[in-house]
């Protein structure tokens, strides 16, 4: 399932939970977070409802998740990205292994 989520999410560069105002972003946040085993109970202003966690997934293009960020820095997420990315083992064929 993973696999085709992520298949289905390439041409995307970030998913948001339901309310982001885009349709199609919203239901592939919601797969992908039902996928990933990733919905969490949260609150807001009194109102409990079921989300994506803040999480994010670094995933290779068939789909196999090469890295999880269980807890996205909101001040700094595309420095943790970079470093998470940067640590990551050198693959054979890709550009730079």
């Amino acid at each position: 399932a993973v696999a085709e989520v992520a298949e289905a999410i390439t041409s995307l560069a970030a998913l948001s939970g339901p309310g982001s105002g885009n349709a199609r972003k919203d239901l592939l946040g919601d797969l992908f977070a039902r996928a990933t085993d990733s919905l969490v109970e949260k609150s807001m202003y009194g109102r409990t409802f079921t989300g994506p966690a803040r999480a994010a997934y670094v995933l290779e293009a068939d789909g196999r998740v090469l890295a999880v960020v269980p807890k996205v820095d909101t001040a700094d997420h595309a420095a943790q990205l970079r470093e998470v990315i940067a640590g990551l083992p050198a693959r054979k064929g890709k550009a730079g292994a």
